[in-house]
């Protein structure tokens, strides 16, 4: 699942986007957090939800240190239009901007994941198309889950629980 790799990819960064909120608009998502890096508040990011700009309260420099710790974790954003792979940006801000809306986007995605993970065991097994997991209604302990593994063998790719318990 993207979203595990994004996350660790922005641990490794150092980069935390807290008080991370998002609804849904009439044309698009619209979000907004606090971006630190190295614990160090840097500043506010909003996205109206209108496909536009995002408002960024971050200095260049700052722009600069985030998108050189990110690359530097090893992301690089995804950038897909119906079908075709497109070039990056070119400058930091441009970069930023695709970046923050996918890490945001994984940030969320992790925090409806770990609600579920306090209730069940899930889990995604080899060959699964991304987004496709298991779920057992039962909550996540080493034991229960070697019991799975017990069951499943080698048809799992990995166990989202133990995935995300140290982001």
């Amino acid at each position: 699942m993207k979203f595990v790799e994004r996350c660790k990819q922005m641990a490794k960064a150092g980069l935390e986007l807290k008080n991370l909120k998002s609804f849904p608009t009439r044309d698009g998502e619209a979000w907004s957090c606090t971006v630190y890096l190295n614990g160090k508040k840097l500043g506010g990011v909003d996205h109206a939800g209108h496909g536009g700009c995002l408002d960024m309260e971050l200095s260049t420099a700052d722009q600069t240190a985030v998108v050189e710790a990110i690359k530097a974790a090893g992301y690089a954003p995804h950038l897909e239009f119906n079908g075709t792979v497109l070039d990056g940006p070119k400058n930091d801000y441009g970069f930023l901007e695709w970046a923050l809306a996918d890490l945001s986007a994984a940030a969320t995605e992790l925090k409806t994941f770990k609600r579920k993970a306090k209730k069940c065991l899930l889990l995604v097994l080899k060959g699964a198309e991304e987004g496709e997991y298991q779920q057992y209604n039962a909550p996540y302990t080493p034991e229960f889950a070697d019991k799975v593994r017990a069951k499943l063998g080698d048809k799992i790719d990995f166990i989202i629980n133990e995935e995300i318990s140290a982001l």
